[in-house]
C-alpha cells in the first residue's frame, strides 16, 4: 500500500528541472504524483499529456525522464528508489 506522500528533495528537483519551462515542470511532477498513486504511468502520450496538463510538446521534453518501462507503463527511477 502506497503512502500517504513521498519524499521531495527540493534541491535534487530544482536541480534535475532548472531547463525545464514552467510547463514542464508542472507537468513532470504531476507525472511524479500519478506514478506515486498508481505505481506507473501510461506509455501513451495523449494520456500523458492529459494528466501532466500539458501540451504534447512538452511531454516529448520530459519523457525521458520515465525510462523505466513495466508491463503496466513508464516509471521513473528515482521515484521508485525512494518509494523502496
Amino acid at each position: 500500500m502506497n503512502s500517504f506522500f513521498f519524499k521531495f528533495y527540493p534541491k535534487d528537483f530544482i536541480a534535475s528541472t532548472v531547463v525545464m519551462s514552467a510547463e514542464e515542470t508542472g507537468a513532470y511532477i504531476r507525472l511524479l504524483c500519478y506514478q506515486w498513486e498508481h505505481g506507473s504511468i501510461p506509455d501513451d502520450d495523449e494520456k500523458l499529456a492529459r494528466i501532466g496538463g500539458c501540451s504534447g510538446n512538452a511531454v516529448a521534453s520530459i519523457r525521458h525522464k520515465f525510462g523505466i518501462a513495466s508491463a503496466s507503463g513508464l516509471q521513473n527511477a528515482r521515484m521508485e528508489d525512494v518509494r523502496a
